[in-house]
């Protein structure tokens, strides 16, 4: 990882994200994607105590993973909104609940027996879809290759150590390996999301 790269202009950096073609989701991506390298500097040109520093490598992972998970969720909406894909074909399948009839009830009052009707739908693909069913999703589509789901995971799992009352153990111990082992993973699922769209744009 070069600790003396100088921030892109906006404008040159878009041209990168080109293969997304929402002006405002390409702009955030961008803006996402240069606060990044404005870190990586700060970790090279300041002398750090070690806690600070694991927390700014951590903060450039987990802004590594927002990156990809723009352009996961881009080019799944994208292919989806040109009837390329079929959303029932590839989102998780869900059960919602139409009506519940209580059968009995026993006398704690704490416990019930219902007959319960429901239906089977396709879970929706939102704003607010998890990472995970966009790379399954993704993977299901061809969008991810084994190997790309894979990495994708990776970044993932990496991003939700975000959430501290998940954590059994005291997370700090980040290296600038780990910064570029992520760095590593984002270019696979990044490229193969912008050859997968381009060659959608052949057919």
């Amino acid at each position: 990882m070069d600790s003396d790269i100088p921030i892109p202009d906006q404008t040159k950096l878009e041209k990168r994200f080109a293969f997304i073609e929402d002006e405002t989701q390409r702009t955030n991506t961008v803006i996402i994607f240069r606060y990044i390298i404005f870190l990586i500097n700060l970790a090279g040109h300041h002398k750090l105590p070690g806690p600070m520093l694991y927390s700014l490598y951590k903060d450039i992972i987990i802004q590594t993973a927002i990156v990809t998970e723009s352009c996961t969720h881009y080019a799944l909406k994208h292919l989806i909104d040109l009837d390329k894909i079929k959303s029932e074909d590839v989102m998780e399948p869900e059960w919602k609940e139409e009506k519940c009839v209580i059968l009995e009830e026993f006398d704690d009052g704490n416990r019930q027996v219902c007959g319960v009707v429901r239906h089977r739908t396709t879970e929706r693909l939102t704003r607010n879809t998890q990472l995970i069913a966009l790379n399954r999703a993704c993977l299901r589509t061809g969008i991810f290759t084994d190997k790309v789901f894979g990495e994708a995971e990776k970044l993932r799992e990496s991003r939700n150590k975000i959430h501290l009352a998940g954590l059994s153990n005291v997370d700090e111990l980040y290296e600038q390996k780990d910064v570029d082992d992520h760095f590593e993973r984002a270019r696979i699922v990044i490229e193969r999301i912008e050859k997968v769209l381009n060659d959608f744009k052949k057919i």
